[in-house]
């Protein structure tokens, strides 16, 4: 699937990547916002572009059956550039763990991503990766919902971090209390 790429930002060691069905506008507004924010650091935001919904819903298909989209280059890419502390937002976990795939191990192995509800589960061990927190609010149905998750290998990693006091939404403003600064 065709998205536009924002710049990267120079001297960024973070990068951002949001959900399907969140606007241009609220993905800067809001993961990216907050997590500069949160960690201090300079990040670079993901253009996970929302192609009036069917383009979202194309997206979630091919990233299940493997097939990488462009968000996952641009991740890739960001990564190259030294932004290797990566936090995720629900699809935004797919795009990220498809975007490993297109590293060296020697940056797939500085990287730390943080998936918050995610579509797909990070596993350290499996991916390759320095460090993994998976942050999942009591409740959330979405980490639950891809059968890839539960036959794909490393893909089933445990929640490293449960966020029992949130009310039972998805949506990143119930996340954004729960960054980890890496």
């Amino acid at each position: 699937i065709y998205s536009e790429s924002w710049s990267l930002n120079e001297g960024a060691t973070s990068t951002t990547i949001a959900g399907v069905f969140t606007s241009d506008s609220s993905q800067l507004a809001d993961i990216f916002a907050d997590v500069q924010k949160a960690t201090g650091s300079r990040a670079n935001p993901i253009k996970n572009s929302t192609f009036f919904v069917v383009g979202d819903l194309l997206q979630v298909v091919f990233e299940e059956l493997g097939i990488i989209t462009c968000p996952s280059w641009y991740a890739a890419e960001s990564y190259m550039s030294g932004a290797t502390d990566v936090y995720a937002h629900s699809q935004g976990t797919s795009v990220a763990q498809q975007s490993f795939l297109l590293v060296p191990d020697s940056v797939r192995s500085q990287i730390n991503i943080q998936t918050f509800g995610g579509q797909s589960q990070a596993n350290s061990s499996y991916w390759g990766v320095n460090n993994v927190v998976n942050t999942i609010n009591a409740g959330d149905f979405v980490p639950y919902l891809s059968p890839v998750n539960w036959i794909r290998p490393g893909g089933t990693a445990p929640s490293e971090l449960l966020n029992p006091n949130s009310v039972s939404q998805h949506h990143w403003d119930r996340y954004s209390d729960s960054i980890t600064r890496f």
